[in-house]
């Protein structure tokens, strides 16, 4: 899916990257720029440059840039076209319809079979709940205290002890076995096609166009798996879903509950908590922290208070906290999750609870405390040691030392103690710092930036975009020709072609030439390299002489430009070794 490129253009031309960054991220104006926090990346001080003259946006610690549609789609977590109509709806302009590849139409075509399957599915499930059949299925969700108004919303269902009860009914609908083998409803094998869920309730999950797209299903009784998923499918992938984002999507809530289960997800939106979700039956990931952050900036984690939910809760902290998220943590003792919380004291006792939340730096020294023996030498040693870890983490100071200061008076830490962790607190966080000065972090150059040659490629076109009069200095040297990377080289022949003409150069409608997702990220990547080559007039000209060198040279020596004469060659060479370009 894709829109055409003057489309694109016409659409960047009626916005203005400026007021659209600032929707999501405050802005404070820095010369003939606009600075901010990067939500791409744990960025503490400002280091987000927004050009309203270049209509682009850049990060230079984390490397991330391009126009007004790739920053909507980077915060949200979204598709290219899906980001096109985002900004379309914001600024009120008009799209045509989209268009296909014709192997984007087969995937389209497949994923609207997959996704007609498994509606159809929810369906029987849901209609058998409610006949005598299902009844073992209706009893169990009741005895769990859910509504008929509660299991109908969430299309609960109901999968029979059968083998093949599902596959016959999705049969005589008409499905045949190209799209049944591909739903993850089914296991073919050589005696020949099994339903996948029996005897099990069941949990539709839905994506935000209302459809389903796979379930998870509970065993009624004694069995394993306790819980079962739908396997990944070409539209399910577990990574990417959140169990009820198609509902707390809507919610006016200022923040997000995450929650481990189903049934607390459920629990919690029938008493009111209509911002509850859960990832499914997996690792907390960066996509889903990147779901949560583009409907709020405050999650509260409800995982369940056993060991597995702890562990739980302390590997998704940080993946929260790299997104900008305050993250808070709901404690549900003496209950285990917020589906018994719930039952046992109420909504109003939940909405204590959420006032009443711990923050991630108190519930990791909480939860260290309860893994040392604190009246041991020993075991407070290692208390003070993470402790120090946990505070080192915090680059604020005047948060850093409020912390330490409530750590210190909630377990009496004092004299010599206290003195002792503060001194290992600054170490820890110069240790940190000078890793983080040394490596960079979140940025991972593709297998060509690797190349000294290609660098020079990006950083000369990275350069031309933001001060497009260097072109005339090195235009007699430097043709598209001269570049061996392909989209740096057809982003050169676009862009010197441009100049060429007389027109104004705009940055940030170059990726606009490309459909390909990887293409277009390529492009932008040239938007968010760091041009700084020199602080003086001197040091930039030597800066720009040796990127011109080395771009010629490698031309030279692969050929690059055979439309170059030989004695022209040879005199090219000669005279690239006086090359003084003067900026």
């Amino acid at each position: 899916m894709y829109y055409e490129e003057d489309v694109i253009n016409d659409l960047l031309a009626h916005a203005d990257i400026v007021d659209v960054v600032q929707k999501y991220v405050s802005l404070k104006p820095q010369g003939s720029d606009y600075k901010g926090i990067c939500p791409f990346h744990s960025d503490k001080n400002p280091s987000m440059s927004v050009s309203r003259r270049l209509q682009i946006f850049n990060c230079f610690a984390c490397q991330t840039g391009g126009n007004a549609i790739t920053f909507i789609k980077n915060y949200e977590n979204i598709k290219y076209p899906e980001a096109i109509e985002r900004l379309a709806d914001m600024v009120g302009y008009k799209l045509p319809k989209p268009q296909y590849s014709a192997e984007e139409k087969e995937k389209i075509d497949s994923g609207k079979k997959l996704k007609a399957v498994n509606t159809d599915a929810a369906t029987f499930y849901f209609k058998l709940l409610h006949s005598d059949a299902g009844k073992p299925g209706l009893d169990y969700f009741t005895s769990r205290g859910l509504s008929m108004q509660t299991i109908k919303d969430f299309g609960l269902g109901f999968a029979p002890d059968s083998y093949d009860a599902l596959y016959k009914w999705l049969k005589n609908k008409g499905y045949g076995d190209d799209i049944l083998s591909k739903s993850g409803l089914f296991i073919y094998n050589e005696r020949g096609v099994i339903d996948k869920f029996r005897n099990r309730v069941m949990f539709p999950i839905i994506d935000n166009e209302k459809k389903v797209i796979a379930f998870g299903g509970r065993i009624m009784g004694k069995g394993e798996p306790k819980y079962l998923n739908s396997p990944e499918t070409d539209i399910f992938h577990k990574s990417n879903v959140l169990y009820g984002m198609n509902i707390a999507r809507r919610t006016r809530a200022k923040y997000m509950i995450i929650c481990e289960g189903y049934m607390d997800v459920i629990a919690l939106h029938q008493a009111g908590f209509d911002m509850a979700v859960a990832a499914l039956g997996t690792a907390f990931t960066t996509s889903h922290a990147k779901m949560l952050k583009s409907k709020c900036d405050t999650v509260y984690m409800t995982f369940d208070s056993d060991g597995a939910g702890v562990k739980a809760a302390l590997r998704a902290i940080p993946i929260l906290k790299a997104q900008n998220l305050n993250v808070q943590s709901i404690d549900l003792r003496p209950y285990k999750d917020p589906d018994e919380f719930i039952k046992a004291l109420g909504n109003e006792k939940f909405k204590e609870r959420i006032e009443g939340a711990t923050n991630s730096i108190m519930y990791r020294a909480e939860r260290l405390s309860e893994n040392c023996n604190m009246n041991d030498p020993d075991g407070k040693i290692a208390f003070l040691e993470g402790v120090a870890r946990i505070l080192s983490e915090i680059e604020n100071e005047l948060q850093r030392v409020t912390y330490t200061d409530s750590i210190c008076k909630r377990w009496m830490i004092t004299g010599e103690q206290r003195e002792a962790l503060v001194k290992l607190i600054e170490r820890y966080g110069n240790e940190a710092y000078y890793a983080k000065e040394n490596t960079v972090v979140e940025y991972k150059p593709d297998k060509a930036e690797k190349n000294p040659y290609i660098k020079n490629e990006k950083l000369l076109l990275a350069i031309i975009c933001r001060e497009p009069e260097v072109y005339n200095k090195i235009k007699s040297w430097v043709t598209y020709n001269d570049f061996s990377d392909d989209i740096y080289k057809e982003v050169a022949e676009y862009v010197f072609g441009v100049l060429e003409s007389g027109q104004e150069l705009m940055p940030a409608i170059i990726s606009n030439r490309y459909t390909r997702e990887e293409d277009i990220d390529k492009v932008n990547a040239i938007l968010s390299t760091d041009v700084n080559i020199g602080e003086t007039k001197d040091m930039r000209s030597r800066g720009i002489t040796e990127i011109i060198k080395k771009l010629i040279e490698n031309s030279m020596s692969k050929n690059l430009n055979p439309q170059l004469p030989m004695d022209e060659f040879i005199k090219r060479k000669k005279q690239l070794e006086r090359l003084r370009i003067d900026l």
